[in-house]
């Protein structure tokens, strides 16, 4: 079989692919949890849908915005990039928004103070700031599903697939 019959006969199958790549990186992703930060409401293990243009168009395969197609509200869950480490992705509630003042600061334009949940265990905005807008990469929608690892081996738990995220 030469290369161009071989590509004729694969090339639907490429471009299936190359859609599902792009969809994923321009408009939709998930994401797993690896602790109970937001307990009750994410459990850990919990993979999340995330809506990736709640906030920003981007082009695909890039960071770069085009537009803004709206802004993080207070109890949207959102995943974003820590700004301790510039690398991390983490998931919080939002709970103040650009002009609400919290313990006496204003927050920001474009900058968010989020938190956990499960507030006696969480790492969030009150021990390392604001949430630039930049670093916010979508929205929390609900359960994929739920994997975890005891004794190192998978156990997929399926009873939480679809279940949406409360907003407070």
């Amino acid at each position: 079989m030469n290369v161009k019959s071989y590509l004729r006969k694969h090339l639907s199958t490429v471009f299936m692919v190359l859609i599902l790549v792009s969809f994923r990186w321009s408009f939709a992703d998930q994401y797993r949890v690896p602790t109970g930060s937001m307990l009750p409401t994410i459990q850990i293990g919990d993979h999340l849908l995330t809506n990736k243009i709640a906030y920003d168009f981007r082009v695909p395969f890039t960071e770069h915005k085009l537009f803004r197609t709206g802004d993080p509200q207070r109890g949207d869950i959102i995943i974003f990039i820590s700004p301790e480490d510039g690398k991390t992705n983490l998931v919080k509630r939002v709970v103040g928004i650009p002009g609400d003042s919290i313990s006496g600061e204003i927050i920001p334009p474009d900058h968010y103070f989020v938190m956990g949940d499960n507030r006696s265990n969480s790492y969030d905005s009150r021990f390392w700031g604001f949430v630039p807008r930049e670093n916010i990469k979508g929205k929390a929608l609900g359960v994929l599903w739920n994997v975890n690892f005891p004794y190192m081996i998978p156990v997929l738990d399926l009873t939480r697939t679809g279940q949406p995220l409360a907003k407070f």
